[in-house]
């Protein structure tokens, strides 16, 4: 999956400025960075989904989180079967 992007990127330093943002109270630029990249790499997807939860956990429901830990979990085994 990580050969289709047009970019390469260092997740895990693109993930750590994604949870800098996070903690410095920008959250249009943190969903911005991990929705950009979130299908990059099981580390994107996971960081998108737990930005996704920490953003919304008053609206969203059981079903939607059920949703990102499947789109994880097929994101890593595309990973892994690459």
């Amino acid at each position: 999956m990580a050969q289709s992007m047009c970019t390469d990127i260092d997740d895990v330093e693109m993930s750590c400025r994604g949870m800098q943002l996070l903690l410095n109270n920008d959250l249009d630029a943190c969903q911005n960075l991990f929705n950009q990249y979130r299908l990059y790499s099981p580390l994107m997807n996971g960081g998108w989904s737990f930005v996704s939860f920490m953003v919304n956990r008053r609206e969203i429901k059981v079903l939607f989180l059920m949703i990102f830990v499947v789109s994880s979990e097929r994101l890593f085994r595309l990973m892994i079967n690459d």
